[in-house]
Formats: C-alpha cells, sequence, structure tokens
C-alpha cells in the first residue's frame, strides 16, 4: 500500500503533465531497503511548463492524488483494527499492530470514528503504517521548498522572490525540528539548482483565479 500511495502521488503529476501537453515519463521507483523497499517515486520531465498556471498544476496534482490515495488507506486501516482491552495491548502489537506513532491531525480526525472505551485501547493495523508514511510524505512534498511539490506551488503563486525566501525559512524549519537529514538533502539538491527555480518559460502572465482559490 506504501507502493500504491506512492505511485497515485506520481500518477497525479503525469495526469497533469498530459493535461497540459508537457512530456513526461511513466513513474520510477527508487528502490530502498526494507521494510519499505523504496525511497519514494518519481517522473521525468521533458519539457518545461509553459505558464504559471501549468507549474502550479504540475505541483499541486501529486500531493492531492497521494492525499487521496492516504485517506482511503487511512479508512481502510481503520475497518481492519480492533478495540482490545489495555492488557492485551502488548500481545497484539507483538503481532505487528500499532498502537503509538505520532499522530498527524488527518489521522487522529479519522481515528475519532473509532471511539475507545475506559479500559480499552485501538490498536491498528499493520496497514495503518503506511497511511503515516503517505500523511508524512504528503507533508514534505508540500513544504516550499527549491524543486518539492510546494516549491512548485509557491514559484508560481509567489514569483522567484518568495520562493527562494521561503524556500531558506522553511529549511531552517526542517533544521529547528530535528529532520536534519531531509534538510541537508534538500540543501544538496538546492545547491546543485544554484539555489534557483527555473520555473516556467512564460513567467509574466498571472496564476488564473481558479488555481489561486486552489492554493
Amino acid at each position: 500500500l506504501i507502493f500504491v500511495i506512492l505511485g497515485v502521488h506520481e500518477m497525479g503529476h503525469k495526469i497533469a503533465c498530459e493535461f497540459d501537453g508537457i512530456s513526461a515519463t511513466m513513474p520510477y521507483f527508487i528502490p530502498g531497503p526494507p521494510p519499505y523497499g523504496t525511497f519514494g517515486a518519481v517522473i521525468l520531465q521533458r519539457e518545461f511548463p509553459v505558464n504559471r498556471d501549468e507549474l502550479f498544476d504540475l505541483g499541486i496534482s501529486g500531493p492531492l492524488a497521494g492525499f487521496i490515495a492516504t485517506v482511503f488507506v487511512a479508512f481502510l486501516s481503520l475497518q481492519l483494527s480492533f478495540l482490545v482491552p489495555t492488557a492485551q495491548v502488548e500481545q497484539w502489537l507483538s503481532m505487528g499492530y500499532v498502537s503509538s506513532l505520532p499522530m498527524p491531525p488527518l489521522l487522529i480526525l479519522i481515528s475519532m470514528l473509532r471511539p475507545t472505551p475506559p479500559g480499552f485501547e485501538l490498536v491498528y493495523s499493520p496497514i495503518f503504517a503506511a497511511a503515516w508514511l503517505g500523511a508524512f510524505v504528503t507533508y514534505l512534498n508540500l513544504l516550499p521548498i527549491w524543486q518539492l511539490d510546494g516549491g512548485h506551488i509557491i514559484r508560481a503563486v509567489g514569483g522567484r522572490k518568495y520562493h527562494k525566501i521561503l524556500s531558506i525559512a522553511f529549511l531552517a524549519f526542517l533544521f529547528v525540528t530535528g529532520m536534519f537529514l531531509m534538510a541537508i538533502i534538500l540543501l544538496l539538491l538546492g545547491a546543485l539548482g544554484g539555489f534557483e527555480h527555473a520555473g516556467p518559460l512564460d513567467d509574466v502572465s498571472p496564476l488564473s483565479t481558479s488555481r489561486k482559490l486552489l492554493f
């Protein structure tokens, strides 16, 4: 299901490229070690977006598709989860069930559909980890940094100046919140691009009103 979420995310980008007439490859999965087996997935563009609308579509399409897939997996996980007496929680955890992950707000809201009575605890199906990872990946991708999806979005909405300012600010945010590895990787990627975003071919025409509302 992790592969499904990541694949749906990248297919969102692919569909946006097809819709806007941008030549791009199908998604490629980057091999990684167990237990996940992948470092993520990518598509490769063969052309630049023509204008800010196309750049915005490219950025927002993946997170939107991945978000929908994550919600689906979270609901599926909830259906396969169990309320068990608190004394039996350790037994369920030994079988691969999950009870104590730092919960993003999205999954907290979904989990509220299964109220927990006193003396019981909700243990989540192992596939809950896929929903958790899907929420985390969507969050990371929406950060407005360099070439992340959030970087594409803010470049389309705010232009070159705000893209650079927010990239630096949120890179510092990652360091402050202890996500050192991710921050270092993004810093290196930013350096490879000269800490700039190429932007669309037409960087003068404004973003459409409908996309501003979606933003």
